[in-house]
Order: structure tokens, then C-alpha cells, then sequence
């Protein structure tokens, strides 16, 4: 069972009344996850890849509301990460992307994209810092 499929799970059998330890092991310690927040400047945006999904999509630390206030209508960009640039065009869906793009996710956040092809090696990083500009 995938982080996805058992939180909602484990709240359901909790709301009928099930203890915690019937759902699984006691944890001995709590990690707690710093979840990094992206930098935004008037000509970029520092961020970092959070995830890649099986789909090779490239989840990033960005909330696509934050992305849209901060591209001011533009739709085409530049992703920079470490020496490799790629030009980028905003989409509205995973469909209108025709080579590689920037798409809001389900999650809420932008994706770097590439419909029914595979991102570049240096886009399913996770961890990676990537950089947004402005055309």
C-alpha cells in the first residue's frame, strides 16, 4: 500500500473506532521532514524537485498560485538545472504539452513535464535545485 492509499486508510478505520496499534507499529521516533521552500525574485524562481511520480513528472516546491502571481500571464520560461537549460512552455494540462512543459499538478504544485515522453535525466532528480526564468 502506497503513502497515497493508506492515510486515508488508516483515518477510516480510526473513525469506526480502531486503535492505533491495530493500524500498525508503535514508532520510536517522529522524522520530521523540512519541506524547502522556493525563493522567488522578480526575474526567477529558486526551487527544488519534492518528487518525481511514476509518469516521470517532476514535482516541485512550487504552489501553482504562487507560480501564477509570479509569471504575470507569461507562458514560456527557462528551467535551468546545474549547466543544462531547456525552454518551457506553461499548459493548462498534461496533454498541451507538446516537448517539455509546466503544468499545475493534482497536488497543488507546478510539474515539470513532457507529455508521453520521458524528462530529461537531470529533471527526475529528486532533491535537485532548478531554477524558473523569465523569458
Amino acid at each position: 500500500m502506497t503513502e497515497e492509499t493508506s492515510s486515508p486508510h488508516a483515518a477510516a478505520h480510526l473513525s469506526r473506532g480502531c486503535n492505533f496499534s491495530d493500524i500498525g507499529p508503535k514508532l520510536s521516533q517522529i522524522e520530521v521532514f523540512t519541506f524547502p521552500k522556493p525563493r522567488y525574485l522578480k526575474d526567477r524562481i529558486e526551487a527544488a524537485i519534492l518528487h518525481v511520480d511514476h509518469f516521470n513528472n517532476s514535482i516541485l516546491n512550487v504552489p501553482g498560485e504562487e507560480f501564477r502571481k509570479w509569471a504575470g500571464g507569461k507562458k514560456t520560461f527557462y528551467i535551468r538545472v546545474g549547466n543544462s537549460e531547456w525552454v518551457v512552455r506553461s499548459s493548462t494540462s498534461y496533454q498541451d504539452i507538446k516537448e517539455l512543459g509546466i503544468v499545475l499538478g493534482s497536488t497543488g504544485f507546478m510539474e515539470v513535464s513532457s507529455y508521453q515522453k520521458g524528462a530529461p535525466a537531470e529533471l527526475l532528480k529528486k532533491g535537485e535545485n532548478i531554477i524558473i526564468l523569465k523569458e
